[in-house]
C-alpha cells in the first residue's frame, strides 16, 4: 500500500507547507477495509475515518509524523509519511543608509526579516561585478547551490553590511528572502557619484602673498609662494613643482620640487626673458585610479635686467 499527501499550497517539494493549509492525507484503499486511524503524536492527536483520506490544518510549524492504521477484515496495515510545516516570510525591509554616495566610500545596507518567519534565506545582490551575498541557516547552502552562508539562525536582528563600489553609475541592490513555501523581494535605488578632484585659485606670488613683480636685477633672488586651493575628497597630499624656462630658446634653467616655497638663488638666471611654471599635482590612494593624473599649473613672466653701473672716484683734491 502506499501513503500520500496533498495540499492546497506546495512550494518547492511537496513535502513542504504553509501554516493552516488543508493538507489531505490518502492511502491506497483495499477490499475489506473498515476503518483507518490517523495519529500526529507530536500534536498528541488521533482521528479515525471509514474512508481512506482526511483532512488536516497544521497550527504551528515543524517537522511531523503522520501515522495510520488500516484495519482490514484479513490484516493490519500500518503506514507513516512525513512533512514540514513553515510560516511564510514576511515584513522585509531593505535599505541604503544613503541613497547617493561618493565612489570609494562604503555604502552601508541593512536587512530586517519579520520574525514569525520559518528558516528563511537572503540572497542579497548589489548587481555590479561582485557576487551574491546569501544569510541563512544551513539549509540555505544547499537551496542556493551550496554558496557560502554568513550563518544568521535568529533573525530577530537588523542584518548590516557594506559594500564598496568601484565605479560610477546607477545600481539597484536587491534581496530575495525565502523559504519553501513563501518568497518575497525587494529592491532600491543607489547613485554611486565621482566627486570632484580638481585645483583651483593657483597663483604664484613673493613671499608677502603680493603679485610677483616682472623685473628682477641679476644679483636679486626670486623668492615665490605657490598658492591653490583643492577640492578632491580622495586626495591625501599634493606635489608642487617650479620649472623655470628662457623664453627664446624654450631651455630649462631651473627645476625644483617642493611644498609651496621656492627660491631661485641670485645669479642663477642670465639677462633675458624667463617663464616660470608651477605645477600642482594632486595625489591619494584612488586618485589615479578614479581620475587618472590631477593636477593645476599657471605660469608668471619675469625679466632679468642688469644692474646699473656705478663708479666711485677716489683721490685727493
Amino acid at each position: 500500500r502506499d501513503i500520500g499527501v496533498t495540499g492546497v499550497q506546495t512550494c518547492a517539494l511537496p513535502i513542504y507547507f504553509e501554516v493552516n493549509d488543508e493538507i489531505w492525507f490518502q492511502v491506497t484503499a483495499q477490499k475489506y477495509d473498515l476503518k483507518y486511524l490517523w495519529q500526529i503524536k507530536v500534536l498528541n492527536s488521533t482521528f479515525t475515518t471509514t474512508v481512506n483520506e482526511f483532512r488536516f490544518f497544521f497550527p504551528e510549524p515543524g517537522k511531523f509524523k503522520i501515522d495510520v492504521t488500516i484495519q482490514n477484515k484479513l490484516q493490519i496495515f500500518r503506514l507513516w509519511t512525513e512533512l514540514n510545516i513553515e510560516k511564510r516570510v514576511s515584513a522585509v525591509s531593505f535599505g541604503a543608509r544613503e541613497s547617493t554616495i561618493n565612489i570609494r566610500d562604503v555604502t552601508q545596507f541593512y536587512i530586517q526579516v519579520g520574525k514569525t518567519s520559518t528558516k528563511p534565506c537572503v540572497i542579497v545582490n548589489v548587481n555590479d561585478s561582485t557576487n551574491p551575498i546569501v544569510y541563512g541557516g544551513p539549509v540555505c547552502r544547499d537551496r542556493v547551490g551550496n554558496s557560502f552562508v554568513h550563518q544568521i539562525h535568529n533573525f530577530n536582528k537588523t542584518i548590516q553590511f557594506g559594500h564598496l563600489f568601484t565605479v560610477q553609475g546607477v545600481y539597484y541592490p536587491s534581496i530575495r528572502v525565502f523559504n519553501f513555501v513563501s518568497e518575497v523581494r525587494k529592491s532600491i535605488r543607489v547613485e554611486v557619484k565621482t566627486p570632484p578632484c580638481v585645483v583651483s585659485n593657483l597663483s604664484i606670488t613673493n613671499q608677502n602673498y603680493t603679485l610677483l613683480q616682472k623685473m628682477f636685477l641679476k644679483n636679486q633672488p626670486i623668492i615665490m609662494t605657490v598658492n591653490f586651493s583643492k577640492d578632491c575628497i580622495l586626495s591625501s597630499r599634493e606635489e608642487i613643482s617650479c620649472i623655470v624656462y628662457k623664453i627664446d630658446d624654450y631651455r630649462m634653467v631651473f627645476s625644483a620640487m617642493g611644498n609651496t616655497k621656492f627660491v631661485v638663488p641670485e645669479r642663477t638666471l642670465d639677462y633675458g626673458a624667463y617663464k616660470i611654471i608651477a605645477t600642482v599635482y594632486l595625489h591619494g590612494e584612488h586618485v589615479k585610479e578614479v581620475y587618472g593624473v590631477i593636477k593645476g599649473d599657471t605660469s608668471h613672466l619675469v625679466e632679468i635686467l642688469p644692474s646699473p653701473l656705478v663708479a666711485y672716484i677716489k683721490g685727493g683734491e
